[in-house]
């Protein structure tokens, strides 16, 4: 029969061109009218035997026409419709093994003779991120990768035999050139990510943990050479940004050359694998059914005027009154302060006590109160030792035209957020018209600093990335808030600021019940960016969450925390969690007059009484008269 497949032009499946191949096998099989299997189901006139019988011939022949690494993928179908679905699965759709296999084509550099190896290798980037998840593959690792341009004849070809996981056994790559490596400190840290094998495995026992030894089964060489798996274990990889990938369920075969990480497993063990943008990522969990969105840097005026940018967002700020030099006005009230209580040996300590009062209220003044510390205190021009004018708000955005006219203004963008805001429509239609869901974006912002200051955390154009969560504003609950509940860590409520006590360790359980935190899906979001700074290495003593003052507060949030880091510029803000309640949906709708909503659905129908005022007319012309129209 395989001579007779071969004559009929039909060469072996090798997991390449899979709709040629699969064009060629039906078209033999229906002219030898052995088709019926490919149709999934019995004639009702067929005996179940005759079936049966039909069947087996039908799969035997599919069998004959793959090649021996394809073959050990599809062991486990017993029937031709199975069989089909299973090789449409890995070789047709976008899965991740042919989407692993694509790329190592692209990746197939030959090397030629007399060329250095720096120039016969390209270099991707592979990176494992979770969106803060805390499992196995923990977020924002980055590792660098390259395909491997030398030849090399110990290449091994692996599946599993023995034991139950026998029928899930893959084979690996063909070649080691084909598989990217990743690149690592160390030779003994080099692993291969592989697209055909059927589970990650090392021939180094040193690195496991967990270790388990025993009779694991065996694994086969291309050459058919059978190598023993004598334990498994747990690996945990250091990448290049420091932090750690722990790869679980890792088979120790001593006389292995290369290790090897499993996309297989990593897929059979909850991981995503996404290729966009030049980037391999890999991923556990989409933990907030999030989406991506890229927007412009320039936005139109018009959605920062709905937004309350264009009025609202500003900072405060004085002038030289000889100069014109430009202060901003709390920057130079806290260095005051802090030189006063820092170097004035002579200081007493009710001023000083009073110094460290202002210092906690500092971004809960008004411009009157701020202005009028700066006056008390003698606070002059710190370069002329000139009179400075009053506080006043200067706003921080950059403003440009739109076209060639410049009639239409608009603004290089100070937060990605807005550009969320205008597109929740399409948003809430991708995510199946469904709460709650979340949208992220990184880009550029910029921002018209008065005095840019504190190295490269205060400048005038910076990468922002931002993630807005919608959640149905009567349900603020979390699923997944018991997951953090317990956390306990440094939180700076506004009661202890404008007290003047310092930052203390609370449960953020403790903090949500006792409504220091506004609601559930804000505590969680807090823990999550907690357990996010602490796995990149931030000390646990020099973060704290610290949260606004009530004038503090952005125009548009309900309740805001910094996460702040103490560093040599004292305690800086890195992150912002701000619960934003409707505010910049219902702006945007009133404006664009486009109903930026959710709907939910209710089980049986509901009655909503509304209150309806219907002005009579003539009563109100009698009572106000001429201003009858400013009455309405």
């Amino acid at each position: 029969m395989a001579d007779e497949i071969k004559a009929a032009g039909i060469e072996k499946f090798d997991g390449t061109d899979f709709g040629y191949w699969k064009m060629q096998i039906e078209d033999y099989l229906y002219g030898k009218k052995l088709h019926l299997p490919l149709l999934g189901s019995k004639p009702e006139k067929m005996e179940a035997e005759e079936w049966q019988l039909l069947d087996r011939q039908v799969l035997g022949i599919i069998r004959l026409s793959l090649s021996r690494r394809v073959a050990h993928n599809v062991t486990k179908e017993k029937s031709t419709a199975k069989l089909m679905e299973a090789l449409s699965g890995m070789y047709e759709k976008p899965s991740a093994n042919n989407k692993v296999h694509l790329m190592k084509k692209l990746f197939n550099l030959k090397m030629v003779e007399n060329t250095s190896k720096c120039e016969g290798k390209t270099r991707v980037k592979v990176q494992a991120q979770d969106q803060l998840s805390t499992s196995t593959l923990e977020g924002g690792d980055t590792i660098e990768a390259h395909p491997e341009a030398d030849q090399n004849p110990d290449t091994e070809e692996l599946h599993k035999t023995k034991k139950p996981e026998a029928d899930s056994a893959n084979a690996t790559t063909d070649e080691v050139q084909d598989a990217l490596i990743l690149a690592v400190q160390s030779q003994i840290d080099e692993w291969i990510l592989d697209s055909g094998a059927s589970f990650h495995c090392t021939p180094h026992n040193e690195m496991l943990q967990n270790y388990v030894g025993g009779d694991h089964g065996v694994v086969y060489l291309a050459d058919g050479t059978p190598l023993k798996i004598v334990g498994i274990g747990d690996v945990q990889i250091k990448t290049m940004n420091g932090s750690i990938w722990t790869l679980q369920n890792v088979r120790h075969v001593p006389e292995l050359k290369k290790k090897l990480i499993s996309v297989g497993q990593l897929d059979d063990s909850g991981h995503s694998i996404l290729f966009a943008g030049g980037m391999w990522k890999v991923s556990k969990g989409a933990m907030e059914n999030m989406l991506e969105v890229d927007c412009p840097c320039v936005t139109p005026e018009v959605v920062l005027k709905a937004s309350g940018h264009v009025d609202k967002f500003t900072d405060l700020m004085v002038k030289d009154e000889k100069t014109g030099t430009c202060y901003r006005a709390d920057h130079l009230l806290k260095d005051f302060c802090n030189e006063k209580i820092q170097k004035d040996l002579s200081i007493s300590a009710e001023k000083a006590a009073e110094l460290k009062h202002v210092l906690a209220v500092l971004d809960d003044l008004s411009a009157e109160e701020l202005g009028a510390k700066i006056k008390e205190y003698g606070i002059t021009a710190p370069d002329t030792k000139n009179p400075l004018s009053d506080p006043y708000p200067f706003n921080l955005m950059f403003q440009t035209s739109i076209g060639p006219s410049g009639l239409s203004p608009g603004y290089m963008r100070p937060e990605t957020a807005q550009g969320i805001f205008v597109n929740f429509k399409d948003l809430y239609y991708y995510n199946g018209n469904k709460l709650p869901f979340a949208a992220a974006q990184i880009g550029q912002a910029f921002r018209n600093e008065i005095s840019p200051r504190q190295g490269l955390l205060r400048v005038r154009e910076f990468t922002l990335a931002e993630i807005e969560h919608f959640v149905d504003p009567d349900d603020k609950s979390h699923p997944k808030y018991s997951e953090v509940a317990d956390l306990e860590f440094l939180m700076f409520p506004r009661e202890q600021q404008v007290s003047g006590q310092s930052a203390k360790k609370i449960r953020l359980g403790e903090a949500v019940s006792k409504g220091i935190v506004n609601n559930e899906t804000l505590g969680y979001f807090i823990g999550r960016v907690y357990l996010f700074l602490t796995h990149l290495g931030i000390d646990k003593d020099r973060l704290r969450f610290r949260q606004h003052l009530a004038n503090e507060m952005a125009h548009y949030a309900a309740d805001c925390w910094d996460a702040e880091i103490e560093s040599s510029y004292g305690w800086i803000e890195c992150v912002g969690i701000a619960d934003r309640s409707a505010y910049d949906l219902r702006a945007h709708t009133d404006k664009s007059g486009v109903p930026l909503v959710a709907h939910e659905k209710f089980s049986e129908p509901k009655e909503v009484e509304e209150l309806v005022i219907a002005p009579v007319k003539k009563e109100l012309g009698l009572s106000f008269k001429g201003n009858q129209k400013k009455s309405g």
